[in-house]
């Protein structure tokens, strides 16, 4: 089979779309994290899990995503919401 590739904006463009919301319901934008399976497992032999992320710009009826950068999302997925605390990383889990 093939493999197809989709830009991340393509990707989440898509998403949204089959969720059937319409654009001028979301009002306010928000955020956007997939999780998906990779290929392969890590150390432990748990398998690997793919994150990807986008904020969702909502202006006028029109819903844009833009990426959110692996760092990034690593840094707000490690990152304790409440006491800004440091969390440990998933090792089985990659920041795409």
């Amino acid at each position: 089979m093939p493999e197809t590739s989709f830009s991340p904006q393509r990707l989440a463009a898509a998403y949204l779309a089959n969720m059937r919301v319409p654009a001028n319901h979301i009002a306010q934008g928000g955020s956007l994290i997939l999780c998906c399976a990779l290929d392969g497992v890590d150390d432990a032999g748990t398998p690997l899990a793919g994150v990807r992320g986008w904020f969702i710009e909502a202006d006028a009826g029109r819903v844009t995503p833009h990426r959110i950068l692996p760092d990034d999302l690593y840094e707000a997925m490690n990152t304790d919401a409440q006491t800004g605390a440091k969390l440990p990383p998933e090792p089985h889990v990659r920041y795409l």
